[in-house]
Formats: C-alpha cells, structure tokens, sequence
C-alpha cells in the first residue's frame, strides 16, 4: 500500500503505477539489491493504493518501490521512483 500520486493528471491520461521489488540487502547473495518488476495496476482514484506482489520466498526480507507511469497519446511516460521502503518479512511458515 502506499499514497496516490498527488499532482494534476488530465482525464484523457491513463495513470498506473508499477510495484518492483527486491531481497533486501540484509540476506545478502546474489539477489540482493537486484530490482524485479512487479505487478502494475491502475491508479484506483483512492487517497492508497494497493497491489499484490507473489511469488515471494517465505520467511524472507523484502523492500518494495512504486513508479508512476502516465500513459500520453499512445505513449508511457515514467516519473521518478519512490524511495524504497524499509523491509518487509513475509510468513515464516506455511505455503
């Protein structure tokens, strides 16, 4: 979850948002600090928003950013990442 983009987006430009996502630099090795494109959803119109990223080993650090990306006459247009969040641990047991 994290805030809706707050500047003036004209009604005729398409706003989503794409979620990446890495281990954090707490497990070490060779995934860490390497970006992975997640899921890219539409800005729903709320103050947050909300994705779902899957596929993430359990019992393990990650940290999350969003970037917007307006889509402009047929065109994407990407902004500035955010900064990234602190990390996040997924369950430790089940599937």
């Amino acid at each position: 979850m994290w805030p809706s983009w707050s500047g003036f987006v004209d009604q005729s430009i398409a706003l989503r948002y794409q979620v990446e996502y890495k281990l954090s630099d707490y497990h070490g090795g060779n995934e860490s600090g390497v970006w992975r494109p997640g899921p890219v959803v539409d800005h729903a119109g709320y103050s947050q928003q909300v994705a779902t990223v899957l596929d993430l080993r359990r019992n393990s650090f990650y940290e999350f950013r969003v970037l917007p990306i307006l889509r402009v006459v047929g065109q994407d247009v990407r902004g500035s990442v955010s900064p990234q969040s602190g990390p996040f641990r997924t369950k430790c047991h089940g599937e």
